[in-house]
């Protein structure tokens, strides 16, 4: 799995290589409008978060050979991701936002339902939304 790391360059305080920031990570199937998931990415890392955008298997620019059951591996993606945060300077592991829209939600929800069996997982995640799911 590829990951896009967006951050601001506007209004960067001094100490800003210094100190952990929020966490989003936005879940959005890269074939989505690019310019929308662009502003939307801009947004967040345009108010002060660093938002990881995953790329995942199949869509856009990552590789696999059968996609067909794809949708079923995107979400142990994200939650390897999610345990893999400390590897990723500036990204605060223990402040976590996830935002999701179509099958992204879909992801969300999954990613939320089994964080909520591990307590340690779920104390990290400050707030989750997955939005237009049910594909």
């Amino acid at each position: 799995m590829l990951l896009w790391i967006f951050q601001t360059r506007k209004n960067r305080p001094a100490d800003f290589r210094l100190r952990l920031l929020t966490t989003v990570l936005f879940c959005r199937i890269s074939t989505a409008l690019p310019t929308l998931i662009k502003a939307e990415t801009d947004y967040f890392a345009n108010q002060g978060y660093i938002v990881l955008k995953p790329d995942y298997r199949g869509n856009a620019n990552s590789d696999v050979t059968n996609t067909a059951l794809m949708r079923f591996a995107y979400p142990i993606d994200v939650l390897t991701l999610l345990t893999s945060l400390s590897n990723i300077p500036q990204a605060n592991p223990n402040e976590i936002y996830i935002y999701g829209h179509s099958m992204g939600g879909e992801i969300t929800l999954k990613v939320l339902e089994i964080a909520s069996k591990n307590p340690q997982l779920l104390a990290k995640i400050k707030s989750g939304r997955g939005l237009g799911a049910g594909h």
